[in-house]
Parts: structure tokens; C-alpha cells; sequence
């Protein structure tokens, strides 16, 4: 995020593919082990492996817009995970 705030046209062409990850590492705080992390990590794995494509387009259309002020960029980041093999999705989790 440094280097985005700092040299936007360094980044500009770069689409952060998933901070879902992070995401419970931010809420635990301290909390956060490995071990938690791994289970979490598991766990989106497996969600993200079961869904088809209208539930990636649902989750894609929600979880972007939270995170990206560029509606275009949304439907970018949308009609590339729904064209994106769901197995292959998950397993890079």
C-alpha cells in the first residue's frame, strides 16, 4: 500500500487479486497464530473451491465495491473471477 500511495503510477495497472487472507489476521490482532491462520486460510479455500459461477459474480460484486472506488475496475475484477476456474481459485488461497 506504501508504494501505491507513494508512486500511483508505479501501481497503476495492478489488481490486488484477494486480501481475504489478511483480513482475519486484522481482526485477531495478537490473537493471530499460524495454526489460526492456516485453519482460516482452510476454510476460504474450501468456500471459494464449492461455489459456482453465480456465487463467485454475487461474492465478486460485494466484496470489491467494500474495498475499490473504481466501478470499473470492480467489474474487472468481477468478470475475471467468474471466467477464473474456481479449484485453482481456491488452492491459491
Amino acid at each position: 500500500m506504501y508504494i501505491g500511495v507513494r508512486y500511483p503510477d508505479l501501481t497503476r495497472d495492478i489488481v490486488c487479486v484477494s486480501p481475504a487472507p489478511f483480513l482475519p489476521a486484522q481482526a485477531r490482532g495478537n490473537q493471530m497464530t499460524a495454526d489460526s491462520g492456516r485453519i482460516i486460510g482452510l476454510m476460504i479455500s474450501k468456500g471459494i473451491i464449492g461455489e459456482n459461477p453465480n456465487q463467485v459474480w454475487q461474492n465478486e460484486k460485494f466484496v470489491p465495491s467494500t474495498m475499490m472506488r473504481n466501478n470499473s475496475r470492480v467489474a474487472q475484477v468481477t468478470d475475471m473471477a467468474v471466467s477464473s476456474d474456481p479449484y485453482t481459485q481456491g488452492e491459491v488461497m
